[in-house]
């Protein structure tokens, strides 16, 4: 092994390690920051300040539906106490009410799909076009 060798190993280790800080693009911020989210004592989600400093990209409404959902496991084997899902409801009610919303869902419904079926005439123009004979003209019986 050369002395340049072993030089330029140990640079490029060190920028390994200079690269693992706070440098690298996060791939999956929402999953992060849910992570963040149910990381926190429950009680503390009651607050709104420090809701919209450790989550601010989770709306309340996501927040709610997140906590409602939650199950223990054997990483948090506590369930999300009464007064946190009361506290957090009321201020989603609170804020939909504030801000005129008429949708009360998560998931919002979409409008449903209309679906219009071609002209035949348009059918046995793009029939014609491809080569064939078109089956859909008319003829007097």
């Amino acid at each position: 092994m050369d002395t340049d060798d072993s030089v330029k190993e140990e640079q490029h280790i060190s920028k390994d390690d200079s690269n693992k800080g706070g440098d690298e693009p996060k791939c999956f911020h929402l999953l992060n920051t849910l992570s963040d989210l149910l990381m926190l004592p429950k009680d503390m989600l009651m607050d709104r300040s420090i809701r919209t400093e450790v989550c601010p990209s989770i709306s309340l409404p996501l927040v709610k539906r997140i906590l409602c959902n939650f199950t223990p496991d054997e990483f948090c084997p506590d369930p999300v106490p009464g007064a946190v899902l009361e506290a957090v409801n009321a201020e989603c009610i609170i804020e939909r009410r504030l801000s005129g919303e008429t949708s009360s869902s998560f998931p919002y419904a979409a409008t449903p799909v209309m679906y219009t079926p071609p002209s035949s005439a348009d059918v046995a123009e793009k029939v014609a076009e491809a080569g064939g004979t078109s089956q859909l003209t008319r003829s007097a019986s």
